[in-house]
């Protein structure tokens, strides 16, 4: 007997709204995570994602999602989910994801510029590179000490857990990227599961 496998539609869940679902997030955000899925576990794991989400949402990402556009946050949210279903809570991959993405995503002469700027300065421009991500939120950094800043995201209509540790694993990466050292990046308040705040710490040496 054939077994068929489960598919995985991303549910508006509890405190979902009508903003959080008009939402959008750009193409390069699923293209870049599909690349680095493929890059760290292989074009297998790439097709067994795929196979876990409605057949409409996996044509969607095989065939119609370009750089340029802009496609429903739900979208991206059951990715995610398709991603961790195997391994729910399992936020160390999501934001290995998050950095390999942001790393993808910034090419060779920004990586040169990125090593003298200050860590202060460079986690500025990311309030910058917020709105090419996403269509929703916004993005404010605090100096709280010389190795200390604290990013606050507001507004983020339709984000979930999976979607803030993937901002955490790219905003490590970036700060790396400027040369700190022993980088430490903790999610202090809110986000979660369909959070529209999230406070990230940002810690080095």
């Amino acid at each position: 007997m054939s077994t068929q496998r489960p598919t995985i539609r991303a549910s508006a869940g509890a405190g979902a709204d009508a903003a959080g679902e008009l939402a959008k997030v750009k193409g390069v955000a699923f293209r870049s995570v599909l690349a680095c899925l493929e890059q760290l576990r292989g074009a297998s794991f790439v097709e067994q994602v795929m196979q876990r989400m409605p057949a409409d949402q996996a044509h969607l990402l095989r065939y119609t999602i370009v750089q340029t556009g802009w496609y429903p946050i739900a979208l991206y949210r059951a990715l995610w989910t398709a991603i961790t279903s195997d391994k729910p809570g399992d936020y160390e991959f999501v934001r290995a994801v998050g950095g390999a993405a942001i790393r993808r995503d910034v090419g060779g002469v920004y990586r040169v510029l990125f090593k003298v700027l200050s860590i202060e300065t460079l986690v500025t421009l990311s309030s910058k590179l917020f709105p090419y991500y996403y269509d929703t939120g916004r993005l404010s950094n605090e100096r709280v000490s010389a190795h200390c800043i604290r990013s606050t995201y507001e507004g983020c209509n339709g984000f979930d857990r999976a979607m803030w540790e993937e901002l955490a694993g790219s905003t490590t990466e970036l700060v790396k990227m400027a040369g700190a050292r022993d980088v430490k990046v903790t999610i202090a308040r809110g986000g979660q599961d369909l959070s529209t705040m999230c406070v990230i710490q940002i810690e080095w040496h």
